[in-house]
């Protein structure tokens, strides 16, 4: 399993998303090929609509070691949302 760092912004979105208690919408069809491959990889799961995934065990499982990681300096990752 590769992850880029699309694949990390977007589990990243998708857990600052569910913090807020949403689902994270996906509105630009541009945006969606990282969602899918993720989906693929059984890391995110479609939500109730077709714009709407959530982190599965596995995407929150690999969320907090990219946020651990990110924290120790190991990955050079800034997100602003």
């Amino acid at each position: 399993m590769i992850i880029k760092k699309e694949h990390a912004l977007a589990l990243l979105n998708a857990k600052h998303q569910e913090e807020k208690g949403l689902a994270c919408q996906i509105t630009i069809k541009a945006e969606e090929d990282p969602y899918i491959e993720l989906e693929l990889q059984n890391l995110m799961a479609q939500g109730n609509s077709p714009i709407e995934y959530v982190l599965t065990y596995w995407g929150r499982n690999l969320v907090y070691l990219l946020e651990e990681m990110i924290n120790k300096g190991i990955i050079p990752l800034t997100l602003k949302f």
